[in-house]
């Protein structure tokens, strides 16, 4: 979430404005974080089920 342009790092306007898109992208996704978030670690954790062997498989 943290996404941050490289072309925008030695320029002091750039920064200004990527915070403020920084800021406004939060405002708009912090009310469905939590969604997300939950479905970002059942992601991971059926990628992790399939490339480890060594995790127990959940029965999808």
């Amino acid at each position: 979430m943290a996404y941050w342009p490289r072309h925008l790092e030695n320029n002091s306007w750039g920064v200004v404005k990527g915070q403020v898109e920084l800021q406004v992208r939060l405002d708009r996704e912090l009310p469905d974080l939590p969604r997300k978030i939950g479905m970002a670690a059942r992601q991971l954790l059926a990628a992790a089920e399939l490339t480890d062997p060594t995790m127990p498989a959940t029965g999808k």
